[in-house]
């Protein structure tokens, strides 16, 4: 089963994407409702899939090598 699902809310104007995360039994919305960001909706599919993405998403590590002989003349 998944851990993450998008809820689509639609009413006669418009819909309304609300990604989710499951938390034990319960699912819960992943961006909650603020003043800031409203009702924690997206207008799009896309946008609430990239919300998500962003959520989940994982710190890219690279590593360099650094030669001090060659780069501290």
């Amino acid at each position: 089963m998944n851990k993450y699902r998008i809820k689509k809310v639609k009413d006669q104007i418009s819909s309304r994407y609300y990604p989710q995360v499951k938390v034990l039994f319960w699912w819960k919305n992943l961006i909650p409702h603020s003043p800031y960001n409203g009702d924690g909706g997206f207008s799009t599919l896309a946008e609430a899939e990239n919300a998500i993405c962003f959520r989940i998403r994982k710190n890219k590590v690279e590593y360099f090598d650094f030669d001090p002989n060659e780069n501290c003349k």
